[in-house]
C-alpha cells in the first residue's frame, strides 16, 4: 500500500509493505490483526509487517533521497482482501534504521548518515483494493 502523507508533505509518501513467511507472519498467511513494530519487523530483510515513509524526491529521477523505517509502533490490519484496510499508531521512524540488506520496492540507496532523521505518525488509516 503506497499513499501520500498529504498536501503539508509533498512529495512523501507511506508504504506499508506485507509479506507472508516474515516477521509477524513467518508461519502463516496475512491475517487481521494488532502488529507491534519491534524484533523481526525492525528490518526490511526479515519484516512481515513493514512501515516506511519515502520524501525529498529527486525533481528529475523522481527518486526519494530519504527513507524512513519504523522502530516502533503498530499496525492494525482490519480486512485482507478484497480490500486491504487498517491503521497506524504511534508509529516511530528513523532513516538510520531505513538501511536495508533487501531493498523495497521503490528504495532509494542506504545512506551511511551518523545524524539520523527521525519522524513519526500518530494515527493514520488505510484503505485500498487488495491486488
Amino acid at each position: 500500500m503506497v499513499a501520500p502523507l498529504g498536501e503539508a508533505s509533498a512529495g512523501t509518501e507511506l508504504q506499508v509493505v506485507l509479506r507472508s513467511g516474515r516477521g509477524a507472519f513467518a508461519s502463516g498467511p496475512i491475517l487481521p490483526g494488532s502488529y507491534p513494530i519491534a524484533g523481526s519487523e525492525l528490518d526490511f530483510a526479515t519484516c512481515g509487517v513493514c512501515v516506511l515513509v519515502y520524501g525529498d524526491r529527486d525533481p528529475d529521477t523522481g527518486a526519494p533521497r530519504q527513507s524512513y523505517l519504523a522502530t516502533g509502533g503498530t499496525v492494525t490490519i482490519d480486512s485482507v482482501f478484497p480490500e486491504l484496510r487498517g491503521s497506524l499508531r504511534d508509529v516511530a521512524l528513523s532513516t538510520r534504521a531505513a538501511a536495508p540488506s533487501e531493498p523495497a520496492p521503490t528504495e532509494p540507496a542506504p545512506t551511511d548518515d551518523a545524524s539520523a532523521c527521525t519522524t513519526s505518525i500518530g494515527a493514520a488509516t488505510f484503505s485500498v483494493t487488495a491486488p
